[in-house]
């Protein structure tokens, strides 16, 4: 299911399975709870994953930009200098890098927060209640 609600065409479908099973192998959630914060680190990463390629096709495309428009008799620029090219001329037209940076580090700051909760939903017997609110929607107070 997690696949079909946040994969887009095209993407490795089989790849987000692939990714969520390992995780929940790896995780062995025990409750709803526990499952759902597996579905969301499992989101996020592919997410970012997904941050990460738009990047590359980005930059890539940068690239392929600024070769076509040197000089036919211009020196040879290495790949390193091709980059920061990339990057210099895509940040003067474009936000682009700044969203995807700040997305990123929002999806890394969700990974992590989804890990502690998980870590101390499992280290606080006494918040079990937590729990049978989350799946029935009832706030025990």
């Amino acid at each position: 299911m997690i696949a079909n609600s946040i994969a887009l065409a095209g993407e490795a479908v089989e790849r987000l399975r692939s990714l969520y099973t390992n995780l929940e192998s790896q995780i062995q959630p025990g409750d709803e709870y526990e499952l759902c914060l597996v579905q969301t680190i499992a989101a996020c990463r592919w997410r970012q994953m997904r941050l990460w390629s738009i990047e590359k096709a980005l930059l890539g495309g940068e690239i392929v930009l600024n070769d076509s428009l040197a000089a036919p008799d211009a020196p040879p620029i290495d790949t390193g200098c091709k980059t920061a090219h990339a990057y210099h001329s895509l940040g003067g037209r474009s936000r682009a890098l700044d969203i995807i940076h700040r997305q990123e580090n929002a999806l890394t700051r969700a990974i992590t927060g989804s890990m502690k909760s998980l870590l101390h939903y499992r280290n606080a017997p006494q918040n079990k209640e937590f729990s049978t609110s989350f799946r029935t929607g009832v706030v025990l107070v």
